[in-house]
This record gives structure tokens, sequence and C-alpha cells, in this order.
């Protein structure tokens, strides 16, 4: 045993010595001690077996023994010399043959020797390299011997310590020891246990080898040790790791599979087990949970990639055991991909399963905010221009018509302003439920604006149609109870149909479009059909609209004022503030056309800031020149009475600019005062507390004439011109412009007829006892100098 190349001290107290005495108790062989080991102080052990002597014993003494007897019978002759020469011949041809046969016997001896030597040494070689410790014992009398250590500094401590080494729990019940115990010693066995090096516990795997005599006796013991302490703590981590991938995939919703092809059986992950509500071991129990409309296309795709060899992907449904929907992503591929053959098919699969009925969910939500209305639940503008799209081509294909109708709240804006967004919303909601009811089954609605619905009409004769019209009528006018409050709420709508108004979906839409901003101009509140007139109006709204956004920034707009003639005191006083627009595209565009538009489109506010600006820098101007200046007349926007705190808002407008209350006369339409009248009153009477003058203007073209006149602080009526030029020709007319002087007279207000053109007009406005007149009899509006020069006159 020579070939070892260490040879470590024999300690007592080393951990070898403890396995040895367990194991020579375990044998019964007390204290005797085996006569063929003896140690040296090479530390080899040499055997002391006589057997080719005794061979070469037998073998003289028969060749003695023989020779002499062939000898006698052969009668060779008897004297000295003769017998003294043929033993003498005898022997050396006994030495002959027998140094012939020590030196064959030798020679194998030798050649075994060899081989065995080689072999021994390729052994070591291989247990240098296998192992960390290789040690040598006597079975009876414990002597010992290391004899390979990789690594004779590192693991010295173990040489000191010797017990103390082992871990506690390695070395009681279950441990080392106790191993010794089971296998009696019989056969090699292998034990693990930790020793500490260094201040730490290192995992170590020990072998120990019984060697036994021809009669059984045990004898001697060879022992290994190995250092596998990072093969075990890398066995730990990827147990952890994969315990960590397993919980990360259960929490993540993704699940593992496995599926054994030719024994068609499944391995699945608890969380493939959750996805589907049940515990499933072979694709054909799977069946009954995917959803029966995407059942074929699974079923194709794994067959496909069961034959091809090819990983797959693909989306589904499950329903689970428990009834739940849930969609599923599946994706996996063969494993023996590449080794499958042209006919054969793939022996294994694995893969991912997710739970994707989370992000499912999420783009139903996205495709709800996408295509539908929040507020109405309705298809929204977007899926409404898809739908008419489709049902355009259907019909048009089918040689049917289709028609649209486009519905819109009036005044929309000044209800949320007023009432604010949720009650609002709520008679959004109240007129969508209305016009859904309107409709037929198989029509389509949807909310096309902010305060517009549009319908699609579809598959109906003209006689349905005219029903459906009717029928749609019905909802233009609606008394909605919300919150308490009971709202009126006026509806404007428009009809335009495929077979006279549009050969595209888009001019169909153009011609609704159209006919709305027609019906919302002068028939508000009805149904009003497409007519080709409306078309150029709508072309001339567009233009007003896009030009009217940069009319101020490129100082198109310009203010003039128009002389008020005092009839008491017949002299020109006052002046009424009026805009003027020339368009560097459209011309000149009377303030009728686009104050209206400039409402709508929410510019009216920058218009009055405008005027505002031009009436202060010139009344400021013209007391700068030693000029008495009367209130001018400014036009009050609807939108400043409609709001709760709209007087205190234009009040702190109008002191920022310098005026005072007594600088204007704020003139109010009618129309104005009838969208909300609790709110404008309310308004007006803070602008009354201010000092503000308030006049009714367009006085007799609106609702509740006289009743308006008992609710507000007015202190002036002013006639609306189309009652005033219609004096000399109509009786009717004039009777009822008598009756408005004598009415405001008697209430203490001063009347102002507008738009005298002729001298039998002032007649009969004087007769009557009119107080102001205004309009081109007298001046037409004019600039700001022209202006100054009739106060000098006056």
């Amino acid at each position: 045993m020579g070939v070892f190349n260490h040879t470590a001290r024999p300690k007592k107290s080393n951990w070898n010595v403890y396995v040895l005495e367990l194991a020579r108790k375990r044998s019964g062989m007390g204290s005797k001690t085996s006569q063929r080991w003896t140690r040296t102080a090479t530390g080899k052990l040499l055997d002391v077996s006589t057997n080719p002597y005794l061979l070469f014993l037998a073998i003289g003494t028969f060749w003695i023994i023989l020779s002499d007897q062939a000898l006698a019978a052969m009668h060779f002759p008897d004297s000295l010399l003769s017998m003294t020469g043929f033993q003498t011949a005898k022997g050396l041809l006994f030495v002959v043959i027998t140094a012939s046969a020590f030196y064959s016997i030798g020679l194998r001896s030798q050649r075994k020797l060899n081989d065995a030597t080689n072999r021994l040494q390729g052994f070591s070689e291989i247990a240098k390299t296998s192992f960390d410790i290789v040690w040598r014992a006597n079975a009876g009398s414990g002597a010992y011997e290391i004899l390979h250590v990789s690594d004779a500094e590192r693991y010295s401590q173990l040489y000191d310590d010797g017990v103390a080494a082992v871990h506690p729990d390695d070395f009681g019940d279950g441990g080392l020891p106790s191993h010794i115990k089971r296998h009696g010693l019989r056969a090699p066995f292998k034990a693990d246990a930790r020793m500490a090096i260094d201040g730490e516990y290192r995992h170590f795997e020990h072998w120990v080898f019984p060697v036994f005599s021809s009669s059984g006796e045990l004898i001697e013991y060879y022992g290994t040790c190995r250092d596998v302490h990072d093969f075990v703590n890398a066995q730990e981590r990827i147990q952890r790791d994969e315990h960590m991938l397993r919980m990360a995939s259960e929490v993540g919703g993704v699940g593992i599979w496995e599926w054994n092809i030719p024994d068609n059986k499944l391995r699945l992950s608890n969380e493939v087990h959750r996805q589907y509500g049940s515990v499933v071991d072979n694709p054909t129990a799977l069946k009954q949970y995917i959803h029966p409309e995407d059942y074929p296309a699974v079923r194709e795709v794994m067959l496909s990639a069961k034959h091809h060899g090819l990983p797959f992907e693909i989306e589904y449904r499950v329903v689970t055991a428990g009834g739940h929907e849930r969609w599923i992503h599946n994706k996996g591929a063969p494993v023996d991909r590449g080794e499958i053959s042209r006919g054969e098919s793939s022996k294994q699969m694995v893969g991912i399963s997710l739970d994707i009925s989370r992000i499912k969910q999420a783009e139903q939500r996205l495709r709800q905010l996408a295509f539908y209305d929040s507020a109405t639940q309705l298809p929204n503008r977007e899926k409404g221009q898809q739908q008419l799209e489709k049902i355009f081509g259907q019909t048009k294909f089918a040689g049917e018509w289709v028609a649209l109708s486009m519905f819109d709240i009036d005044y929309f804006s000044s209800l949320n302003e007023t009432y604010g967004p949720m009650v609002a919303d709520e008679i959004l909601k109240r007129i969508a439920d209305s016009v859904v009811k309107a409709s037929g089954v198989r029509d389509f609605v949807c909310r096309y604006g902010p305060d517009i619905f549009l319908v699609i009409l579809t598959g109906c004769t003209e006689t349905q149609f005219v029903e459906k019209v009717e029928v749609l009528e019905s909802i233009l006018h609606s008394e909605l109870e919300i919150s308490d409050m009971k709202l009126f709420v006026s509806i404007t709508g428009s009809i335009a149909c495929s077979d006279t108004d549009g050969d595209s979906a888009s001019e169909l839409v153009r011609a609704a479009q159209s006919a709305l901003y027609h019906a919302k101009d002068q028939k508000r509140g009805k149904l009003v059909r497409f007519s080709p007139d409306m078309l150029s109006k709508s072309l001339r709204f567009e233009a007003i609209r896009n030009a009217l956004k940069t009319a101020i920034s490129n100082a198109e707009l310009t203010v003039n004022f128009q002389p008020l003639y005092h009839m008491q005191k017949q002299s020109m006083r006052g002046f009424e503030a009026l805009v003027r627009w020339n368009s560097a595209s459209l011309g000149a565009v009377s303030p009728a056309e686009f104050i209206p538009i400039a409402e709508r489109i929410g510019l009216i506010g920058e218009i009055d800031d405008f005027v505002l600006d031009a009436i202060a820098d010139q009344i400021q101007e013209w007391q700068s020149h030693g000029l008495e200046v009367d209130a001018i007349g400014f036009n009050l926007s609807p939108r400043n009475l409609e709001a709760d705190g709209g007087a205190d808002r234009l009040h702190r407008k109008i002191l920022s600019r310098g005026l005072e209350p007594s600088a204007l006369l704020l003139e109010v339409t009618e129309t104005a005062m009838i969208q909300d009248a609790i709110a404008v009153a309310r308004n007006l009477e803070q602008l009354a507390a201010y000092g503000y003058l308030i006049a009714i203007d367009d006085f007799g073209t609106g609702y509740s004439s006289l009743e308006n006149l008992h609710r507000f602080r007015i202190e002036k009526v002013k006639i609306d011109k189309s009652f005033t030029q219609a004096i000399t020709m109509s009786e009717r007319h004039a009777n009822m412009v008598r009756s408005i002087i004598n009415m405001a007279h008697a209430m203490n207000m001063e009347v102002v007829a507008e738009g005298v053109e002729t001298e039998h007009q002032r007649e009969c406005l004087s007769e009557w006892g009119c107080d102001i007149l205004q309009g081109y009899l007298y001046s037409k509006p004019v600039n700001a100098e022209e202006a100054e020069k009739f106060m000098r006159a006056a």
C-alpha cells in the first residue's frame, strides 16, 4: 500500500478511531490482534506467508526418495566412485530443475506483482482525485494510517479535534454511529456527517469498507471522506429555487404542465388544477372544461404540435368545475423537437398555462372605454361611425335605404353650468333612455357628441319610417324630475335619408348635421328634415366658426357706437356699443350671424371682454376730452346670467377695467331670461344691487314678456325692430307697440324703439310717447370719432 504518498501521524482522539472502536465492538473481536499485520516505520504492512518454501521442501523430499528408488531399480554399479558421481549429477540436475521452477514461479509472481502494482497505482490516482481523505486501519488493534489527503493544511483541524469536529446532530441517534450499528460492518456503507472546519460545519460524504480474511474474520477497514459541502449547498439552492419558482408560478397565475404522449398522461402543477377547477390527468378529460366554441381550435393546434414537433401558442376559454369562465393562454413545445422523423409523433410535450382572465377583463374595459360612452353606456362617436359605414354598405348592396336622425339637447352647456355635472349626466342618461325606447329593435343609437345622439334607422318601409319619426318627435319635449327638481328639457332633431340626401355615410352625416344646425338656429324643439339649402348654411356655419377663432388675434373685430335720440330733449344722448366683424376671408359678417355661433362654440366670453375693453378705453378718452358720457348699452351674453355667481364674476370683470356700474346699460334678451328663470332673476337682482341699469332687449320676440316685466328689476324696454318697422303697415302691430309703451310707462320704465328708419315711424312713436328712438333715421352705428361729434353737438 506504499503507493499512497502521504502518511499521517496516529491520533487516538481522531474520529476514525471512534468509528473503528464501534466497528470492533460490533464485530465481537474484543482485543484480539491479527498476526497478519505489523506496524513498520514507513507505515507499510508486510505479509509473512511461507507457502513457496514448503513447496520447495516437498519437491526436494520427493526428488531424493524417487531418484534413489530409480537408481536401485536400474542396477547401476555400486562402486563408491560411480555412486558418488551419479549422486552429484542427480543433485546438479535437481538444482537446475528447481532453479528453473523457482525462476519461472518468481517471474510469474513478479509479473503479477507488477500488474497489481500498476492497477493499485491507478486506483490510488483515482482515489486521490475522487476523495479528500483516504485512510486504512487494523480491525483488531485500531492502528491506522492516513493514506491520502488532498489538502493537508485545510483539513488539519480534523486531526486535532477528532470526534469533537462532528456535528452533534450527526453524531448521536440517526448519525454516523447508528449507520455502523445498522450495517454491522458486514458490507460497505455510506454515511453523511457535518464536520467543523474554520468555524463552519461542512458536509462530508463518508464510505467505510470492511476487509475479511478467507475465514471470514474482519481484519481491516478502508475509509474515504469527500467534502461535498458545495454540492449539498448547490442542491439546497436548487431545491429552494424550485420551491420559489413553484410559488412564483402559482402566485403569478402561471401553471406548468407535462404531457407524456405514449401513455397519454398529464402532469400538472397545482396552478393548472386551479385554473380548471379540477384535478385532470389526461388530455381527454380537458375537453369537458374547454369552452365548446374554442375546443376545435385547441384540438387542432395540439395535434399539429404533436405530429410536426413544433411549438404552439393559443388562447381559449375554460369553464371550471364550479361554473366560472376563465381565459387561458397556453404555450408549449415538444421536448424531443428535432429528433422527430417524418411520420413520427412527438413523445413528450411541456409548456406553461397562464390565467389571463384579468388581462381579458382589462381589454374588455379598454374596448368599453374606446367604443362606449361612460355616462350613458351607449356606443360612442367612433363606434357609431364604424357601425354607420357597415350598415350603409350593407343596405346599399341590398338596394335598401338608411336614415339618420340627430338629437341635440338645447342649452345643455347652460344646464351643466347651472346644476353641475352630476345633474347634467343624469339628464343625458334620461334622454338616452328615451331615444333608445323611441327607436326600433333594429335601429342603432349612439352618443355622437357632448349633447348629441345619433340614431341609425334601417329595415323599414316609407310608412314605417314616418311612424318612427312620429315616435321620435314625442321625446323632443321632456319634463324630468331629478334631485327633487322638475326640469324642462327641450330637444332639437334632424332627419336625413340615403335615398335623397347622401350617397355615402359621410355625406349622410353631413346632411343630418346641416339640418340640425338649421333647426337650432330657426326651429328649436322641432324635428327638421334636411333640404339642400341647409347644406350651404351648414358650410357657412363652419366657415364662420373656423374664421371666428382667430378674429380677435387678427384684429378683425371693431366696436361701433349707435346714437340714441331722446324725444324729450330732442338731442342725441347715449349710445349702444355694437361689435362688428370684417373677416379677412369672409368679408363683413353680421352680428346676427356670428354672435349665436360664438355663443355655441364658447367664444362669446372673449368677444365680451373685447367689447368691454373698447368701451372702457373710449369712456376714459371721452372723459379726458371733458365730455359727459351717458350709460352705454352693452349686450349681455346669456352665459353671464345662467350660472350661479355670474353677476359677481361680471361685476369684477367690469371693475377691473376701471368702469363704474352707472357707466353701462346691460341689455338682456328675453330668450336669455327663459333658460333658467331662477338663476337669471338672482343674477339680475345682484347686478341691479351693484348699480347697473337693466334693459330688456328685443322685447316682444320671446316668451312671457309681461311676466318678465314684473319678475325682474327692469329700467328700460327696447321694442324689437320687427315691431317698429311694421307699425305703419299693420294696425295689429301698431296697437301692440302702443300697448307696450303704455304698459312700460305705467311701470315707470323708459321705452326704446329700435329700427326706426322713416319719418312716419318717428311720428307714430312720438305720438304714443316713446322715450328714445334708435335707428338709421338718425344714424347707423359709427366709430368713436363720429360718435364724439354727436356728443359735442348735443
